[in-house]
């Protein structure tokens, strides 16, 4: 439900954003070739964990999760 939450706030900036964006590539075009490198970090860091106690892994699973989706807003 955090994660929705976020996407409920951080959504609709990325829209506003989006539309006032012109270039010669469209409005979201740059935007999908330039988060390409950080959504592939995004994943990495969701498959990769790191040697933390329990407590630490599952504010890194959080923390992964929200950037992986927020990236793109999937």
């Amino acid at each position: 439900m955090l994660v929705r939450f976020i996407d409920a706030v951080t959504d609709p900036i990325m829209g506003s954003i989006v539309d006032r964006t012109k270039s010669k590539h469209g409005r979201y075009r740059p935007y999908l070739l330039w988060m390409a490198i950080p959504f592939g970090g995004a994943c990495m860091a969701a498959f990769f964990t790191p040697d933390f106690g329990e407590t630490g892994k599952i504010v890194y699973a959080y923390v992964s999760y929200i950037f992986n989706v927020n990236v793109y807003g999937y």
